[in-house]
């Protein structure tokens, strides 16, 4: 007997698209990262150019150190949860 409800089995194509979804998740969260790691890195690099420019000393390195690991935690937390 037919009471109404209606069941539904996941098919092939559901379960591609939860995987292509999970794999989306997990190349974004290591973009984050890859990006994050290229952040933090370029105030390092912006200070010994200029070391060698002999440039007067000026400290902004900081905020790419602080906003690169901002990153990598992001990247981390989506691959996380």
């Amino acid at each position: 007997m037919d009471d109404g409800r209606v069941t539904q089995s996941a098919g092939l194509s559901d379960l591609l698209a939860a995987e292509r979804t999970f794999l989306a998740w997990i190349r974004t969260g290591l973009a984050l990262m890859g990006f994050g790691f290229v952040v933090s890195r370029f105030g390092i690099y912006l200070e010994q150019f200029r070391l060698v420019e002999h440039a007067p000393a000026v400290h902004s390195f900081g905020v790419s150190l602080w906003f690169g690991t901002a990153l990598i935690a992001a990247g981390v937390l989506s691959v996380g949860l």
